[in-house]
C-alpha cells in the first residue's frame, strides 16, 4: 500500500511457506531490499521499531517478524 504522496509503504506477507530452513528475518530482509530497490533507496534505513515472535501450535512452529523503518533520503 502506498499513500498518495508516496510517503508510506506497507507490505504484509501473511502465511508464507518455504521449503527448507528459512528464517523470518531472512524473508523480511529480502522484502525490504526489494522495496528499497524498487524506489531507488540506497544505504541503510533507520529501524524505528522491531518485533519478533516464535510460536508453536500443535507442534507446528511459526515465526513473526515486523519492522518499522525510515528509509535513507533519496537523491
Amino acid at each position: 500500500m502506498v499513500r498518495n504522496d508516496d510517503a508510506v509503504v506497507f507490505r504484509w506477507i501473511p502465511n508464507t511457506q518455504l521449503n527448507g530452513q528459512v528464517s523470518a528475518t531472512a524473508i523480511i530482509a529480502n522484502e525490504i531490499n526489494a522495496v528499497f530497490a524498487h524506489y531507488g533507496f540506497n544505504g541503510s534505513p533507520d529501524v524505528l521499531c522491531r518485533i519478533s515472535a516464535n510460536n508453536s501450535f500443535e507442534g507446528i512452529p511459526s515465526q513473526f517478524e515486523a519492522h518499522l523503518l525510515r528509509p535513507p533520503k533519496c537523491g
